[in-house]
């Protein structure tokens, strides 16, 4: 028996960096076309513009067509440009781009587990890569992902529609510009300075959704290692970035896990699983619980002990 196998990135222990960057670039020209979209819609809206004039002021009026038959036109039309651009799927692949990006973070999840449960047990681990990912319960277990991702998205989208439909219909009826309706829609879905566009959302989406389901593999495979016999525990690896980590976080780095159950609900609570870089290996343990890899351990926590002092020191500590 051998030490688990850490993660080489510190900053990304998940090692997904490159899912989330190819993932990223989808996002990014999908809501651009979006935009792009948006505003042909904006600029086809029928006005006349009315003279005001009050006191000390001489300004334009826009009169919008808002009665019911145009605005269900426009409700047709935003969720047209919403399926298109957003929710379409990958017309190579048949699958929209967060399921391919939570797949992936499972494939990911699923091999780096494997590997280190070989690497622990000298090769003796009875279930090998190339079988497993060919079985039926690993792409049973891949459809429940996706399908979850897609869900997760759909939700957002739905909101965000929502919310651009409201920030479109209001400017109508206020009678503004059509210029000005499009710059605020712009910084809602591409966002500004801010970084607040859905844009931004969406990556933070496709990141947690990633990161997630590579997670899960590891749980997943944790679990069958137990069932076969092989008793372990997961050991918590944090991505040690001075200001970005949360505390929280950090402060779980080189933390056995008593139970999976455990892991999963304090990934329920505070919203740890949002945003989270953090991973977990399984660990070989003795008959009372305890890590074989003491050393291993007591690195990891020294390690955490140093990052938290440095994080103190400067004063760049996330929340």
């Amino acid at each position: 028996m051998t030490n688990p196998t850490l993660p080489k990135s510190k900053i990304n222990p998940t090692q997904t960096t490159k899912i989330e960057r190819r993932t990223n670039a989808v996002i990014q020209s999908r809501f651009e076309l979006y935009w792009q979209a948006l505003s042909k819609l904006i600029n086809k809206q029928k006005f006349r513009v009315l003279e005001v004039n009050g006191f000390r002021v001489n300004a334009q009026f826009y009169a919008y067509q808002l009665d019911e038959l145009s605005l269900e036109e426009l409700d047709a039309e935003l969720k047209r440009l919403l399926d298109r651009y957003l929710l379409s799927p990958n017309p190579r692949t048949k699958q929209h781009f967060i399921e391919q990006a939570a797949a992936m973070g499972y494939e990911s999840g699923e091999v780096e587990a494997l590997l280190n449960f070989e690497g622990m047990t000298d090769g003796a681990y009875p279930r090998q890569v190339e079988y497993v990912l060919r079985s039926q319960p690993y792409l049973d277990r891949i459809a429940y992902v996706k399908s979850r991702a897609l869900e997760d998205f759909k939700g957002f989208t739905d909101s965000m529609s929502t919310d651009l439909r409201r920030l479109l219909v209001d400017g109508m009826a206020n009678g503004d510009n059509p210029n000005v309706i499009a710059r605020k829609i712009r910084a809602q879905v591409l966002g500004g300075s801010d970084r607040k566009g859905a844009v931004v959302r969406a990556k933070r989406i496709a990141r947690t959704e990633i990161a997630g389901a590579h997670r899960r593999a590891l749980w997943d495979e944790d679990q069958r290692a137990n069932d076969e016999g092989i008793k372990t525990k997961l050991l918590h690896v944090s991505a040690l970035i001075v200001g970005r980590t949360r505390a929280t976080h950090a402060a779980k780095h080189g933390y056995l896990w008593p139970t999976r159950k455990a892991l999963q609900d304090w990934y329920q609570v505070d919203a740890n699983g949002i945003n989270c870089l953090c991973t977990t290996v399984s660990a070989i343990v003795d008959d009372q619980g305890n890590i074989l890899s003491k050393k291993l351990a007591k690195k990891m926590i020294e390690n955490k002990d140093k990052y938290l002092a440095l994080a103190a020191k400067t004063g760049k500590v996330a929340r």
